[in-house]
C-alpha cells in the first residue's frame, strides 16, 4: 500500500506546481461559528518574518516529497521482482493486490520460507559435497570457486564443519589429494600448523597452481628428458640392441696364445668390444620415485608435466609420499618450482 503524498501543515505554502509567486496563507475567523476563505497573497507582500517562514515549508515540503517519490519507485521495482520471481499460483492466493508488500512478504515467508535449521542444514549439505575426492583434472577452477562458495555460506551459517582452520584445511587437503598428490602432499606439510591461513588464500593458492599445471602441460605432453635418453640419440628397442650384437667384432691376430692379452681379446671381455647393456648404464634416479630421470622431470612430483594418460603405480606414490617428508628434498622441489615459474 502507497504512503500518502505529502502536504504542508503550515500556514504558507507556494501555490502551483510551476513555483509561482503566491502564497496561500490561511486566517482564523474573528469568531468561533466560521472561518475566513484562504487568500493568496503575493511573496513580495509578505514581511520578513513571513518570507522565512514560508521558505523553511517549501523545503519541508520538497524533503517530504522527495522521500516519498524514493519509496514509491521501490515499492513499484519491489513488487515486480515479486511478480518475475514467485509462482503465478503463490501470487494469486498470498498476495492480495489490496494488501501492503509487507503483508505479501509474511505471507511468503509462512508459506514457503524455511527456519534458520533448515538453511543451515542446506549449507552443511552443500559443504559436504564439495569437499568429495575429485576423481579427475577436469574443470578445476570450476571446483575451487564452487568450494569457496561453499566453504562461505557454511561459515555463515555457523555450520561447525567450517568453522575451524584445522577441519576445512584437512577436507580440502583430502579433495584434492587424488588429482594433486604432490603439491597437496608439500602444501599440507607447510601450511597444516598456520592457524592465520583463510580458505580464500588457499583458494587462489589451488588456482594458481592449476594455471601452472595447465600451461605446462599445453607446452607439452611429454617434455624432453621425462625418459632416459643415450648421449642424445635414440632409445634403442630390444631388436635394435640383439642386432647390434650379432655384428661380428675383429679379434687381435696376434699369435701370442698364451698371453693375458690375447686371451682377454679372443673372448671378447675388452673394454673396447664390449656394447654398453642398457640395464647398466649410469642415469641420474629420481630421489623421490626411484626411476631414471632428473627429479625436475618426475611426473609424480610434477604431475602437470605428466601426459594426459598417465596411470601413478600405488607402490611408487607411497614412496613419493614418504619422500616428502624429507625437508631437504622438499626444499629442493620448491626451488625447481621457483625456477620453473621464472623461466
Amino acid at each position: 500500500r502507497r504512503g500518502r503524498a505529502p502536504s504542508s501543515g503550515s500556514s504558507a505554502t507556494q501555490s502551483g506546481a510551476g513555483g509561482s509567486n503566491q502564497v496561500t496563507t490561511h486566517h482564523a475567523a474573528n469568531s468561533q461559528d466560521s472561518l475566513s476563505s484562504p487568500q493568496v497573497v503575493a511573496v513580495s507582500d509578505l514581511t520578513d518574518r513571513g518570507i522565512t517562514t514560508y521558505q523553511i515549508a517549501k523545503s519541508d515540503y520538497l524533503f517530504a516529497y522527495k522521500k516519498y517519490t524514493e519509496e514509491d519507485s521501490r515499492i513499484d521495482s519491489l513488487r515486480a521482482w515479486i511478480q518475475e520471481t514467485v509462482s503465478i499460483d503463490h501470487q494469486v492466493i498470498l498476495c492480495d493486490p489490496t494488501k501492503t508488500i509487507s503483508d505479501w512478504y509474511t505471507a511468503l515467508k509462512k508459506q514457503v520460507g524455511i527456519t534458520n535449521e533448515m538453511a543451515k542444514d542446506r549449507a552443511r549439505d552443500a559443504y559436504q559435497e564439495a569437499i568429495q575426492p575429485l576423481r579427475n583434472n577436469k574443470d578445476l577452477i570450476k571446483w575451487s570457486v564452487a568450494w569457496k562458495k561453499a566453504v562461505t555460506r557454511a561459515q555463515t551459517k555457523q555450520v561447525s564443519e567450517s568453522s575451524t582452520m584445522g577441519v576445512w584445511f584437512r577436507d580440502f587437503i583430502r579433495a584434492v589429494k587424488p588429482v594433486m598428490g604432490s603439491w597437496a602432499e608439500s602444501y599440507n606439510i607447510y601450511h597444516r600448523k598456520d592457524d592465520t591461513l583463510t580458505f580464500q588464500e588457499v583458494g587462489n593458492d589451488f588456482r594458481r597452481e592449476v594455471r601452472e599445471m595447465e600451461a605446462n602441460r599445453a607446452l607439452s605432453k611429454i617434455a624432453k628428458g621425462g625418459f632416459p635418453s643415450f648421449g642424445g640419440t635414440k632409445v634403442m628397442g630390444k631388436r635394435h640392441v640383439k642386432t647390434m650384437r650379432k655384428i661380428p667384432i675383429l679379434r687381435n691376430s696376434g699369435k701370442a696364445k698364451g698371453s693375458k692379452k690375447s686371451k682377454t681379446s679372443h673372448s671378447g671381455n675388452s673394454e673396447g668390444d664390449k656394447m654398453p647393456d642398457v640395464a647398466t648404464t649410469t642415469k641420474p634416479r629420481c630421489p623421490y620415485c626411484g626411476q631414471i630421470h632428473r627429479l625436475a622431470r618426475c611426473f609424480y612430483v610434477f604431475p602437470e608435466l605428466a601426459p594426459e594418460d598417465f596411470k601413478e603405480r600405488e607402490h611408487i606414490r607411497a614412496k613419493v609420499k614418504e619422500a616428502l617428508l624429507d625437508r631437504k628434498l622438499l626444499k629442493e622441489v620448491g626451488f625447481l618450482r621457483r625456477q620453473r615459474r621464472s623461466n
